[in-house]
């Protein structure tokens, strides 16, 4: 018996604060490896608790280069 990978997976929910290697390569459109030479050239910033690595959205926004506005920040312009 062996073992098979999804083929697919699922976005996360929006309010979804750390995110996954694979969900943030599905959320910015990305491959793995591109996600990783993002992490070796310092260009996107990651957070590791043991082996499990993830990245903030609001890095992953960054990195991309989406401005999010807040309803705080739209509310006192």
């Amino acid at each position: 018996m062996t073992k098979t990978r999804p083929t697919e997976v699922p976005l996360p929910p929006p309010e979804e604060t750390n995110l996954t290697r694979l969900e943030a390569c599905r959320v910015a459109r990305i491959g793995l490896s591109t996600f990783d030479r993002a992490v070796a050239s310092k260009k996107l910033r990651i957070q590791k608790s043991g082996r499990k690595i993830t990245v903030t959205r609001e890095e992953l926004n960054r990195f991309m280069g989406i401005e999010v506005t807040t309803n705080r920040d739209a509310s006192s312009a």
